[in-house]
């Protein structure tokens, strides 16, 4: 018996721990790079497969020593095993997402023990991916490992709308280039082959023994498997390869078997498979079909097509014509009109009384001299920083809002407002943010929802500001992303409910002007809840948790609210429709939480009302859209 270890490295060498709350609205602890240690040789999967004394790879010491139980195999046993996965774990194969040192662990535990990597390590990519910084992020990645093809776009954007949407913040250029350096032992990742013959889009997933098949099936309703000995038919290949490329995109995983690696064999037999050379299909862990050979023409397609089906049936909206939703991009809207900074600095100062003298001077001075400058030319002089500037900035806020009347804060907010358009400060805000710090947005939401206090009667100005400000916090998908997360704060308070209940007074407030601003702030939400969930609807049994059902649902239900009380502005209408068209759109939740509670309410009834006051054509066309959506 030998023992068998799982070495444990982190690719981003810390920078994924304390950025990853900010850039993706998740705590990842690391980027992680493992291997495995066996017969005293440390082996693991990066320009091909590699092996070094233990310990001793360009990664460093190991952050975690895992044991994976022990093996009885011997090392001519193992030795062969590694010398059959040499041609399925080439360099011009490796991808840091799909096929990576965790797929080539996986196997090569599975083969040795029969079990199977932490889940925290294998399911890594899905995580990072389920967010929307790593959906932006996705055809950068693909570029760097296959630099011949075309980044991919995704379905119904452009460049340019998806730029505007998630700008990349600068922390994400040095996380991506430390773990691809580290990934590929700091060389260029496609170097080592002619052409890249991984497929990035659908990857050939390998399963050498029973423990690794049984890890796929399990985080895959459907899966096809393509089953040969020694190499496989050529033309038996090629047809899994195609359809992997055609049909692949996250329905459905390709796995390949080769009864010569490992313990392939004992797979086919585990399965009863009967063809020497041909396909499996399973649902849900179980088997439900088998191919062989190529099949006839078009068999293996349609087949894998009813399997999806099964595994993910169509979403309602999927059969519905909604040409108007669909054309709807979650680009948020944004208040970017300057104010006059002089005469905004002027009417701070009126209010400055309360402080003394000296303070007054010293703020007066910083605002003149470096925040309104630093706004105006988006650069500061060479003695300054801007963290420093923000960090001074947030103790003025903390002062003012503690000593000064709420009426009077309304100049320094509308200076952050202006503020939040900045990239870099934006970033500066998120990090800020997922640490727990004190930030503009945690100070005003405390402000509005003080105890005791009527947000609707709160004076005009103030208001119109602070929503306006929450609209601007969209600017940034990290930072909106980090303020509509579940999660708790330290104080045991959360952004999101708190967001969410100013936005639900503030689109009834009487002021046309506050309620315009009211609807985009609910239209940002909404924006971003879409690219949330990818736009695109995986079924019921991917809702994520029943919480998130309830605030989709509560917001659902203010903007239908909103909707019926409109009677002036056909703008604010149509942003609010942009809001619910968002929200509802292939919601996993529309046949569970929001459809009965949308029929209670008359939903249809209500949005359809609005046909006999409006005039222009696109409100109408949405109108009559979402009604069919409420059904």
């Amino acid at each position: 018996m030998a023992p068998v270890e799982l070495y444990v490295y982190d690719l981003s060498n810390g920078l994924a721990k304390s950025l990853s709350l900010a850039l993706t609205g998740k705590q990842i602890e690391g980027i992680w790079h493992t291997s495995v240690v066996v017969f005293e040789r440390e082996v693991y999967y990066g320009q091909g497969i590699m092996e070094s004394s233990p310990g001793r790879t360009h990664h460093g010491p190991p952050l975690q020593k895992l044991s994976m139980g022990d093996t009885g195999l011997d090392e001519d046993t193992f030795n062969e095993y590694i010398d059959g996965l040499k041609d399925h774990y080439r360099a011009d194969k490796y991808h840091l997402l799909d096929f990576n040192c965790n797929s080539f662990t996986a196997d090569v535990v599975g083969f040795l023990t029969g079990g199977t990597i932490p889940s925290y390590i294998s399911s890594l990519p899905s995580d990072f991916l389920s967010t929307p910084f790593g959906q932006a992020l996705r055809p950068q990645i693909d570029q760097m490992f296959n630099p011949n093809s075309r980044p991919a776009t995704p379905a119904g954007s452009n460049a340019s709308s998806s730029s505007r949407i998630l700008p990349t913040p600068p922390p994400s250029a040095s996380l991506l280039s430390s773990v691809v350096a580290q990934a590929m032992n700091n060389s260029n990742p496609a170097a080592s082959g002619s052409s890249s013959t991984a497929n990035l889009t659908s990857p050939l997933l390998l399963a050498t023994s029973s423990a690794s098949l049984h890890a796929i099936l399990s985080s895959n309703r459907a899966v096809v498997g393509f089953f040969f000995s020694g190499g496989g038919g050529r033309q038996a290949e090629g047809k899994f390869e195609s359809v992997a490329r055609s049909r692949g995109g996250g329905d459905v995983a390709f796995v390949s078997v080769d009864t010569k690696v490992g313990r392939g064999e004992e797979v086919k037999q585990e399965w009863g498979v009967q063809v020497e050379e041909g396909f499996v299909l399973w649902l849900d862990g179980r088997k439900v079909d088998e191919i062989e050979g190529v099949g006839e023409e078009g068999e293996l397609e349609s087949k894998i097509d009813g399997l999806i089906y099964q595994a993910h049936p169509p979403h309602p909206h999927k059969t519905t014509a909604l040409p108007l939703v669909q054309a709807i991009l979650p680009s948020p809207i944004l208040f970017t009109q300057p104010p006059a900074y002089g005469l905004l600095l002027a009417k701070l100062s009126t209010f400055l009384t309360p402080l003394p003298s000296p303070q007054i001077k010293t703020l007066e001075s910083f605002l003149s001299t470096q925040v309104v400058p630093f706004l105006e030319t988006k650069s500061l002089p060479p003695s300054a920083n801007l963290e420093g500037l923000l960090e001074t900035l947030v103790k003025w806020s903390e002062i003012l809002f503690d000593k000064l009347d709420a009426s009077s804060l309304f100049p320094l907010i509308d200076l952050w407002r202006i503020l939040l358009l900045d990239n870099r400060v934006a970033s500066w805000l998120a990090l800020s943010t997922s640490k727990n710090r004190s930030t503009p947005v945690s100070l005003l939401l405390d402000l509005l929802l003080r105890p005791g206090q009527n947000l609707i009667e709160l004076p005009r100005p103030l208001l119109i500001t602070s929503v306006r400000f929450l609209s601007n916090t969209f600017a940034s998908l990290p930072l909106a992303t980090l303020l509509l997360s579940p999660e708790l704060d330290a104080s045991g308070r959360n952004a999101r409910a708190r967001l969410t209940a100013v936005l639900v007074e503030v689109l009834l407030h009487e002021d046309a002007g506050i309620r315009g601003a009211a609807a985009a702030l609910a239209f940002n939400i909404s924006g971003v809840r879409h690219r949330k969930s990818g736009g695109v609807g995986k079924g019921e049994e991917e809702v994520e948790i029943e919480e998130e059902g309830d605030w989709v649902l509560e917001l659902v239900i203010a903007l239908v609210e909103a909707v019926r009380m409109e009677e002036k502005s056909e703008d604010v209408v149509y942003r609010l429709l942009s809001a619910l068209g968002l929200l509802l759109y292939l919601s996993p939740y529309i046949s569970s939480t929001l459809g009965p509670n949308l029929e209670v309410i008359g939903a249809r009834d209500i949005i359809e009302s609005k046909l006999t006051w409006s005039k222009k054509r696109e409100v109408r066309g949405l109108i009559s859209e979402i009604g069919r959506m409420c059904a």
